[in-house]
């Protein structure tokens, strides 16, 4: 492992340690997932559902207009993917082919997120959704991106997690 990455695994694995307060949600009930709305109870890790999360729109200082707007690009967003997923699951698209129109219309709705954020909340996302991630967020392609990673590492990442 070069010198780059390995700086890179523990800086993530120093702040994800140091960071997991701020971006655990609070409240309701017990077990894991605290009753927050998500697969298997656990919340996912991206910026729509993490901004659902007082917390982090707290530790992000949303104002008020922005939590409206978000709260707006969200319904639209779930309402459209599910859309997507019934119309393509109908239409008997392949596994990959849905893969990549659901990673499309994320990509599309992060860049209409990114208008209603700041750049610094836009830069603290990121870090929160690296944090939450732990060790996976060598797995996650923006992160493989910026870190430079070759087509053998990205496949020995995915195969570590797997």
């Amino acid at each position: 492992m070069g010198f780059k990455l390995r700086s890179i695994v523990v800086a993530v694995a120093v702040a994800a340690l140091a960071c997991t307060v701020v971006a655990q949600p609070t409240g309701g009930g017990g077990g894991r997932g605290g009753g927050q709305r998500g697969g298997g109870g656990m919340m996912r890790n991206n910026p729509f559902s993490m901004l659902t999360v007082k917390e982090i729109q707290d530790e992000l200082k949303l104002n008020a207009d922005q939590i409206t707007k978000i709260t707006a690009l969200q319904t639209e967003y779930r309402d459209t993917s599910q859309k997507a997923r019934q119309d393509a699951r109908d239409s008997g698209m392949s596994r990959e082919d849905q893969t990549k129109a659901g990673q499309k219309l994320s990509d599309d709705y992060t860049k209409k997120l990114n208008d209603i954020l700041t750049a610094d909340q836009q830069k603290r996302i990121k870090e929160l959704r690296i944090q939450r991630a732990g060790n996976s967020a060598l797995t996650m392609p923006d992160v493989q991106k910026e870190l430079g990673f070759t087509t053998k590492q990205t496949e020995d990442a995915k195969t570590q997690q797997d």
